[in-house]
């Protein structure tokens, strides 16, 4: 019996490993597909790096893409980061694990 059970689990394996070689992806699996377009921005599937980025949906030929960059909501290229935060990175976060949340943004 166990040697049945090895057999037919060994023939499932290798049914499907058929004709695909180490590392390949099925194509089918890697395609999004929808039968109506996204209505409005809650339904449009981001686009981007982190850094660009875009929404984009409507109706084709006539489609809204909404396009963000880091920069425009800081201001313009500049640096944000602010060398003296490490000195209170450690009361922050004592703060936020001890549900002070007010008390933390005003450190």
């Amino acid at each position: 019996m166990k040697k049945m059970n090895l057999l037919a689990l060994l023939l499932i394996v290798a049914l499907a490993c058929q004709n695909k070689k180490p590392g390949q992806l099925n194509q089918s699996n890697l395609k999004l597909w929808y039968t109506t377009p996204a209505a409005d921005w809650n339904g449009a599937l981001p686009l981007g790096n982190g850094r660009l980025g875009a929404m984009v949906f409507g109706i084709p030929g006539h489609e809204n893409i909404q396009l963000n960059e880091a920069t425009l909501c800081a201001g313009g290229p500049n640096r944000n980061d602010n060398p003296k935060a490490k000195k209170s990175l450690s009361a922050i976060r004592n703060c936020l694990f001890n549900d002070k949340t007010e008390e933390a943004l005003n450190i």
